[in-house]
């Protein structure tokens, strides 16, 4: 009698571990990095403006959608405030702006910065890094954004390239 309660015992033990993991992903709790991603377009909101500074060309502009997501804290609508540093006449640069999304109750599902490499003129590869909410989760997500000639719209897709990669190295920016 007492092996049977032994081993009862080692197998309860043995699926316990099981059974929590099952659990804990029942009600949203993450047990490890979990695959996202979102795609989205982005339209200019306002004007853009630009300014030359040393020998930079620096366009700001800020930028409305509604982000397609299978995870809810990626789908909403979306606001990217952006600012976009060519060198004067080049097509080559550097991209960085804050990106928030936000449910259709108001609620701030998600807040992030963006930093990225401006090829193309027009195109941005890059990380989107910042938090999540509801469930709450840190987000860390290779972005591609492709816009117009103009920077009056963008294709957004967050976690679903392969991995277009490209570098710059580049002088300090001046502050202005």
């Amino acid at each position: 009698m007492p092996v049977r309660i032994l081993i009862a015992a080692i197998g309860l033990l043995l699926l316990a571990p099981v059974g929590l993991s099952a659990g804990a992903g029942a009600v949203g709790i993450a047990v490890g990095p979990e695959p996202i991603y979102a795609a989205f377009s982005l339209l200019k909101s306002g004007k853009l403006t630009t300014r030359q500074c040393g020998a930079y060309t620096v366009t700001r502009g800020t930028y409305r959608g509604r982000s397609t997501s299978p995870d809810p804290r990626l789908a909403g609508a979306v606001t990217y405030t952006g600012r976009f540093v060519f060198t004067r006449g080049g097509t080559t640069g550097v991209a960085s702006g804050t990106m928030t999304l936000k449910d259709t109750r108001g609620r701030t599902r998600m807040k992030s910065t963006v930093s990225g490499v401006l090829t193309q003129s027009s195109v941005v590869n890059g990380l989107v890094s910042g938090t999540l909410n509801l469930p709450a989760a840190l987000l860390l997500a290779n972005v591609t954004m492709v816009y117009d000639d103009e920077l009056g719209f963008a294709a957004v897709r967050l976690g679903l390239e392969s991995g277009a990669n490209s570098a710059v190295a580049y002088p300090a920016v001046p502050k202005c």
